[in-house]
């Protein structure tokens, strides 16, 4: 297993990824060589789960209310709003092409 650090936020505030770190977070995950991956933060459930949300959208198609619903599911903290405002407001930046090229 390589480690990637991608250090979101997630303390007295949060701050949603950048678009270098969605890219990043693609970049690993959507690799073959790569596989499987393994997601997680400090609790597994808050930082994760904005990520494994975006993965959600991204290449599952699912609605913004079916990523948070997965996410509360598995211990999502709701006091992280900037996490929650940004997973009902994500458009999919195309990262699920590069898929297929795979």
């Amino acid at each position: 297993m390589t480690p990637i650090e991608i250090p979101l936020r997630a303390d007295w505030e949060s701050v949603p990824p950048t678009d270098a770190e969605l890219k990043a977070f693609f970049d690993v995950v959507l690799d073959p060589a790569r596989q499987p991956v393994y997601i997680h933060c400090a609790f597994g459930k808050d930082r994760t789960g904005t990520m494994a949300a975006v993965y959600r959208l991204e290449m599952d198609g699912w609605t913004a209310d079916e990523a948070l619903q997965e996410m509360e599911a598995f211990g999502y903290h709701n006091y992280y709003k900037d996490f929650v405002k940004f997973i009902r407001s994500y458009k999919p930046h195309g990262f699920s092409k590069g898929k297929e090229g795979r």
